[in-house]
């Protein structure tokens, strides 16, 4: 029992600065790397572009597209066009998904579910996209 309450005191691990030297180190090292590598602009100026990755369904919820976010913004409620193989389409916006976070607005960078209102699965497929209204034509 003594080596186990031992265990359990010594392998408590600080993982603030200046509490722990490697730790330190550590943030130093990213702290360089951050310096070094600079944050990416996402182009949010330009009108919503997101190319089609994949395509599933949610029982009971709808069609959800997935993808990267190319430029601009949407934002749930807001009205797209799915444009692809001749065909365009207008639909609405019912919901956005990042990493199984819910979100209000994706930009130009995130990697996203689009849950689209009205659409089948079969209606869309890997390579169509999913642009602001009248900006892309097939």
């Amino acid at each position: 029992r003594a080596l186990e309450e031992d265990i359990k005191t010594n392998s408590k691990i600080t993982i603030t600065r200046g509490e722990n030297s490697w730790v330190d180190k550590i943030y130093t090292l990213m702290d360089k790397v951050d310096e070094f590598i600079p944050t990416p602009e996402r182009d949010t100026d330009k009108s919503f572009l997101m190319a089609i990755e994949d395509v599933f369904s949610i029982t009971g919820r709808g069609t959800v597209a997935t993808g990267r976010v190319e430029r601009g913004s949407v934002k749930v409620g807001e009205t797209i066009e799915l444009v692809g193989f001749g065909n365009t389409r207008t639909t609405t916006v019912t919901g956005l998904e990042m990493f199984q976070k819910t979100l209000d607005e994706s930009v130009a960078g995130d990697n996203v579910g689009v849950l689209l209102r009205g659409v089948q699965k079969t209606d869309i497929e890997r390579g169509m996209v999913i642009a602001k209204p009248g900006t892309i034509t097939p």
